[in-house]
């Protein structure tokens, strides 16, 4: 990475990290996880085209695949293993963690 897009992704993660903060200090009821993809619920998904997301209100933040940390987009295709951050209603992340993964060690706040 060059100085110029590490400098941006600084930039853009500090961004990503105040609106997560300030999101959760209006409304308690939302939550934050970082989560590790083991099944195949969402594996091989286009996030544009994953609708239960959409209609939970569950924003995918950040993905860590492959030891770079980047942030989705609606062409990101999900893969097996990646560890993503989530944001949403608590209940939300609940089931989505449930059903398509496990909750990651990997802290993807830094």
């Amino acid at each position: 990475m060059h100085a110029r897009e590490a400098c941006a992704h600084d930039v853009l993660r500090g961004v990503v990290q105040q609106q997560c903060a300030a999101e959760a200090r209006r409304n308690p009821r939302v939550g934050v996880i970082d989560m590790r993809l083991t099944t195949s619920e969402l594996v091989g998904v286009q996030l544009a085209g994953c609708a239960r997301l959409r209609e939970d209100g569950v924003r995918l933040v950040r993905l860590l695949r492959d030891e770079q940390l980047s942030v989705p987009t609606g062409q990101t295709v999900l893969r097996k293993d990646d560890v993503v951050r989530a944001v949403g209603p608590r209940p939300a992340l609940a089931r989505l963690l449930k059903c398509a993964g496990r909750s990651s060690r990997i802290d993807l706040a830094r």
